[in-house]
């Protein structure tokens, strides 16, 4: 009797992936596979808008099927979607929406199972009809350049005059095929659900990617890498900050006029240090550096081969190659992560050394030196940037939502201890702030505000005009609506890419279907988490669950505000918080939410990972030409 209910379970268990997996090739193939993308190389003379509208019979216009794209003066490639090629019959090219010449260099507009639509040469630009809004345009050999009489000037082109393959059927069977080889892996899935050992071993070969993009990309070919390296190199000889505007720190400021060394994080402290003892291996400080981060992530990995509820706050990091990217170069945002790893443990799980403590009923040496080790912890915490600040909001809550579920905690002892930590920590923060205070006379703000006055390019000064400002500056203030922001100026694409896979300046960036297919593997992920937990959760997974959505969702809301109303800078390391939050909800939730389905989602979330590091991100980053210093 008992083989027959494990042969049943067995049976559906199968045939739910199969189910799964058959979903999700049906669902790419005809929501995501079916689409046009516009690949655009353009110069403009001013900001403006372009439009390509697509019909389905001749004249058709409609503002259902449109896509659409800000162009800016300094950016000259672009690329975005556009509807199912095999109903298109006419395209419609509007230039630009505001006053502006602009110069069609090429474009390109391919969906698998077309020919190619390209533009590029005389004779292909010679295609474009102008019907409306054109006062003049002219074809040579940089492309097509046109200069608009109204707002709305028009070009279009005939798609039936294509040579057309057909429906990619083949694609559709080729994807099928693979799930079969996918369901293969399902048994593999359902035996992680017993062991969480595959954590370690996944991060292991993680770490090697890391090493490997650590060692062969060239200096500065990441986000901001010159400013943390120039501030990391500073406390080699240095132990306390330098005052805002010391001529011997001028090079570490950035265009903005803004230097590291006045952020008060404490990370270039520590990598400083570091580098200092690299050094006698005669390796380059910008290797040393990066070497810091690498010993952080090692840190992480060694720390879960001996403690199993560790391995659980790492499973966030199996989602995204952007969180492996940020241990590959020098910032300060792997630190920073690194500590909420650390503390996330410390508060959430019940064989954490902080934990034991609060709630033993003895005070010895050994305690005492638990709690300042974890006021130590507690001060890196409070030295971190300010996007992490919601990762206090969340430790708030979190603790309301222990005491009410934990109500053993409700003691006297507790408290008084948990507040010993808490004066330990915050003693240590303050003295650090009071002496990097004292070194700027109090006025700390005020010469910071000097310093930007002084040194920033004119583009990034308080004091310019806002029309000569930088455009990604204070858009809201120059008329640009949040729905326009949202939708034309993309900054939840955006956004979204740079927290999934992009590398350099934001340069490099995965094909379209890799995206396509992580907001497929990643919303499945949360709707099995969501289901999970409202299923079996009760009011205490359920209650924790919406603490972790609230305060993730309120950290994306005041980066979206920011970005709309200060500096548009769509990075997806500004959500790193979330990352913490994560582990923790799945500390409190795993005996529930571990189930095949998570898994199996997980694995398909780590894959294209893998292939989007190291296709992408290895293949795709500058290199040195010898060596690895």
């Amino acid at each position: 009797m008992g083989s027959l209910i494990q042969n049943s379970r067995t049976t559906r268990y199968y045939g739910g992936v199969v189910v799964l997996c058959v979903a999700v090739a049906l669902l790419y193939y005809f929501g995501v596979s079916q689409r046009g993308y516009v690949e655009l190389e353009v110069q403009t003379d001013n900001a403006t808008i372009f439009k390509v509208y697509w019909a389905k019979s001749a004249g058709k216009w409609s503002e259902r099927h449109v896509g659409k794209i800000n162009l800016y003066p300094s950016v000259s490639k672009y690329s975005f979607k556009i509807g199912d090629l095999g109903s298109i019959k006419q395209l419609r090219f509007d230039t630009s929406e505001r006053p502006a010449t602009v110069q069609l260099q090429s474009i390109k507009i391919s969906q698998t199972g077309y020919d190619s639509i390209l533009f590029q040469k005389k004779e292909d630009f010679q295609k474009l009809a102008p019907v409306a809004g054109i006062e003049n345009s002219t074809i040579d050999e940089n492309g097509l350049t046109v200069v608009p009489s109204t707002d709305d000037p028009q070009l279009v082109f005939n798609i039936s005059d294509l040579n057309k393959q057909g429906k990619a059927w083949a694609e559709l069977f080729v994807i099928l095929s693979l799930t079969l080889i996918i369901i293969g892996i399902a048994y593999f899935a359902k035996e992680l659900t017993t062991s969480d050992q595959y954590v370690t071993y996944f991060l292991i070969f993680v770490l090697a990617l890391v090493f490997v993009m650590a060692s062969i990309s060239k200096p500065n070919r990441h986000p901001d890498e010159f400013v943390h390296i120039y501030a990391g190199e500073y406390y080699y000889d240095h132990n306390i900050p330098p005052a805002i505007g010391d001529p011997d720190i001028s090079h570490t400021y950035s265009n903005y006029g803004v230097s590291r060394l006045h952020s008060g994080e404490i990370v270039y402290l520590f990598a400083g240090k570091f580098g200092k003892i690299l050094e006698n291996f005669h390796l380059s400080r910008y290797f040393s550096l990066r070497m810091f981060n690498v010993f952080l992530f090692f840190s992480l990995i060694a720390i879960s081969i001996s403690r199993s509820d560790f391995r659980v706050l790492l499973i966030p990091l199996l989602i995204s190659p952007q969180i492996w990217y940020v241990f590959s170069y020098f910032n300060s945002d792997a630190f920073a992560l690194f500590v909420v790893i650390l503390s996330a443990y410390q508060i959430s799980s019940d064989q954490s050394m902080l934990n034991r403590a609060l709630l033993s009923k003895e005070i010895s040496w050994k305690t005492i030196l638990i709690f300042i080790v974890c006021g130590v912890l507690l001060s890196l915490l409070l030295l971190l940037k300010k996007n992490f600040y919601f990762y206090y909001v969340f430790i708030c809550f979190y603790f309301l939502w222990r005491a009410y579920f934990r109500k053993s905690i409700l003691n006297k002892g507790y408290f008084l201890k948990l507040l010993c930590v808490l004066a330990i920590g915050v003693s240590i923060f303050s003295g650090i702030r009071y002496v990097d205070y004292k070194i700027n006379d109090f006025a700390k703000a005020d010469k910071l505000l000097e310093a930007r006055e002084n040194l920033a390019l004119d583009m990034y000064k308080p004091s310019t005009p806002l029309h000569k400002k930088h455009m990604y500056l204070q858009m809201k203030e120059r008329g640009t609506t949040l729905s326009h922001f949202i939708d034309l100026d993309r900054w939840g694409e955006k956004s979204f890419r740079t927290s999934f896979g992009v590398y350099g300046y934001t340069s490099i960036s995965a094909p379209f279907a890799y995206y396509d297919f992580v907001r497929i593997f990643g919303l499945l992920l949360l709707a099995t988490v969501t289901v999970a937990i409202f299923y079996k959760g009760s009011v205490e997974g359920i209650s924790l669950f919406s603490i972790t959505l609230s305060v993730s969702l309120g950290l994306i809301i005041v980066a979206l505000y920011h970005a709309w109303t200060v500096d548009f800078q769509a990075q997806g390391r500004y959500f790193l918080p979330i990352v913490g939050m994560l582990g923790v909800l799945l500390m409190h939730t795993r005996r529930y939410l571990f189930n095949p389905v998570f898994i199996f989602l997980l694995l398909g979330m780590y894959g294209l990972s893998v292939y989007n590091f190291v296709f992408v991100g290895l293949l795709g980053i500058e290199k040195y030409c010898f060596g690895i210093v």
